[in-house]
């Protein structure tokens, strides 16, 4: 769109100019003159042994999207292309002073260009496109494009990755002895570019190369454009949920082991991640020579996942088989520790000094206040009858809590360290 407003503003801008020196029938017979005989087929070459020298230049407007998946760079902008061609010169005083003109493009012959990094149509403009007519011969011409290349995206340190995409240009029928293209800039000019909100966009070098091919010599022009991500996004989009992903598995530890719910949260936490996975995995290339560190990070998210399910389901077994044998530990059984309690709080309250036995009724009284009492009374008593040692499947519970927690800090560290650094 700003390079059709562009060209549309040059071309009201040149034609107001034209009319204030020439009027309508001087651009009439101008044009009609100077493609009485011309044709556009025919190379503008002084000689056979004198090749045409083009200039050219390209000038990026905005960069509209970097398709990971695809390894595609879309992006608009336009060439210009700049030439000699005599059989377009005229002498301005014979036409009321017009020192310009405009014709379509396809009405003056134009290099043959082809962009050979391109996906789908590769000649370079449009039969809409114009083309500037100069008195000395000179014509530019400016064909804009919107289009997709082929960028092969380094991916390892991907969401932080930087990535250095080509556009290149190539004659396609004419050699090097009919065409030379010759760099304007060293560089893409990124003056006008429209700021992106996914990458900044830095220059990259411009060079020609030489090929050859049966007999004859090619040149192809290289245009290189660096794109750098912005991290902000991509950290709070993917990262940091992956972050907490990785939490939740440890948190199903934390649940106490009689508790069947314990491996259905970490169930669940596998699943989320199964999903989390699928999606990363989507939105990267499917190649081996790179793989994303992202992609390393989610995959060993998944592996804690699966640990997280198995030692919750262990866990989970250990207690009930605990359960379902004889209590064969150094803490008394239940009844055993009840009968003890109430032994204990009547042996506590005789008096130390009596010699005789009590009175059954007060033995009963004083056992229903041991009774009531409970647990308070024997742990002030005996704190050994009150705390039991933990189990075996509270201790690989605490256990597993520890070393997956560990695990997810630990190679959350690893895959920051390595992407930032």
């Amino acid at each position: 769109m700003r390079v059709a407003l562009k060209q549309l503003l040059i071309f009201t801008f040149g034609w107001t100019a034209v009319l204030s020196s020439g009027g309508y029938k001087d651009m009439s017979l101008l044009l009609e003159n100077i493609f009485k005989n011309y044709s556009a087929a025919a190379c503008p070459c002084a000689d056979a042994q004198s090749p045409v020298h083009v200039d050219l230049s390209l000038r990026i407007c905005s960069i509209l999207d970097l398709n990971i998946k695809e390894q595609m760079l879309k992006i608009r902008g336009f060439f210009k292309f700049m030439w000699t061609d005599e059989r377009l010169s005229w002498d301005p005083k014979d036409y009321g002073n017009i020192s310009f003109t405009y014709a379509l493009q396809d009405k003056v012959w134009r290099p043959d260009v082809i962009l050979t990094s391109l996906q789908g149509d590769s000649y370079v403009g449009s039969p809409e496109t114009l083309a500037i007519l100069f008195s000395n011969g000179k014509v530019v011409w400016e064909p804009s494009f919107t289009a997709s290349f082929s960028c092969e995206v380094h991916i390892p340190k991907f969401p932080l990755d930087d990535s250095e995409c080509q556009v290149v240009v190539a004659p396609w029928a004419n050699h090097n002895s009919s065409i030379v293209l010759q760099l304007r800039e060293p560089h893409i000019a990124l003056e006008k570019t429209v700021s992106n909100g996914q990458f900044d966009v830095s220059v990259g070098d411009a060079y020609k190369a030489v090929f050859p091919y049966e007999s004859w010599f090619y040149e192809e022009v290289f245009f290189s454009i660096k794109l750098i991500r912005k991290p902000a996004y991509a950290f709070m989009s993917l990262l940091f949920p992956l972050f907490v992903l990785g939490l939740l598995g440890p948190v199903a530890f934390l649940i106490p082991p009689d508790d069947a719910e314990k491996v259905g949260v970490s169930v669940t936490v596998l699943l989320a991640t199964v999903v989390f996975t699928g999606l990363v995995h989507d939105n990267l290339p499917n190649k081996s020579d790179q793989i994303s560190t992202v992609a390393i990070y989610v995959s060993s998210l998944l592996l804690l996942s699966f640990l997280g399910v198995l030692g919750n389901t262990i866990v989970l077994a250990v207690h009930r088989k605990k359960d379902g044998q004889v209590h064969t530990s150094d803490s008394p059984p239940s009844w055993k520790t009840e009968n003890l309690a109430r032994d204990i709080c009547l042996s506590s309250n005789i008096p130390k000094d009596s010699v005789t036995q009590p009175d059954p009724k007060w033995i009963t009284e004083q056992t229903k206040k041991c009774l009531e009492a409970g647990p308070e009374k024997v742990s002030k008593l005996n704190p050994k009858l009150s705390s039991k040692p933990k189990s075996r499947a509270q201790q690989l519970n605490l256990i597993f809590f520890i070393s997956n927690t560990a695990a997810v800090i630990f190679i959350t560290l690893a895959v920051f360290a390595f992407i930032f650094y």
